[in-house]
């Protein structure tokens, strides 16, 4: 319903322009950095300022935060004005960080669709509560994802089963329903 409303000349006029306003590069194209600014004065204040360790995790996290933007798709054409755009649309933005088992580092991620997923709490074998999300529960194609897989941002706090999810554009609904009304009465008036 939301994509459908979204696809309007006047909606989608309006949701360019905030996305436009949300998703700003900077002189070098990017759209995030990463602050390492109390990372650095926390580990100058732990460890020596010469500790190689500090400098290392330092440098380990630019490589990082640098592998998992390009990984996204941020660093070439527009790929994060194309996710927040969606995410004004239908409210949520799902990913599944993909691990390369053999280097055990992230080597991308999959977008799935919010509707496909459950949350759960399993139990293992030990005892422990482990939280996971199933994706098609109940069919030949079940899957579980483990918590810790998942990038889950919703527009409300609700969960992902509930029929009542928000969006940006649902809130546009309402003003943009009175507009159609208004005009067509216009329209009918003149006639």
């Amino acid at each position: 319903y939301c994509q459908q409303i979204a696809r309007d000349n006047e909606i989608n006029f309006i949701l360019d322009t905030i996305t436009n306003e949300a998703i700003i590069p900077d002189e070098n194209g990017y759209i995030a950095q990463l602050d390492l600014d109390r990372l650095k004065l926390f580990l100058n204040n732990k460890y020596s300022k010469n500790n190689t360790d500090a400098d290392k995790l330092i440098r380990d996290c630019r490589i990082s935060f640098s592998t998992i933007y390009s990984a996204l798709g941020w660093d070439d054409n527009n790929g994060a004005w194309q996710y927040f755009k969606k995410f004004l649309i239908e409210g949520f933005v799902t990913l599944e960080i993909l691990i390369d088992q053999k280097t055990n580092s992230v080597s991308g991620f999959l977008e799935l669709d919010p509707i496909t997923l459950q949350p759960d709490i399993l139990t293992t074998e030990d005892g422990k509560q482990i939280f996971v999300w199933y994706q098609f529960k109940g069919e030949s194609r079940q899957r579980i994802i483990p918590d810790s897989n998942l990038i889950y941002v919703a527009w409300n706090s609700r969960s992902p089963s509930r029929s009542n999810n928000i969006s940006y554009v649902e809130s546009l609904t309402r003003s943009f329903t009175m507009l159609k009304q208004l005009e067509d009465s216009q329209l009918i008036w003149n006639i």
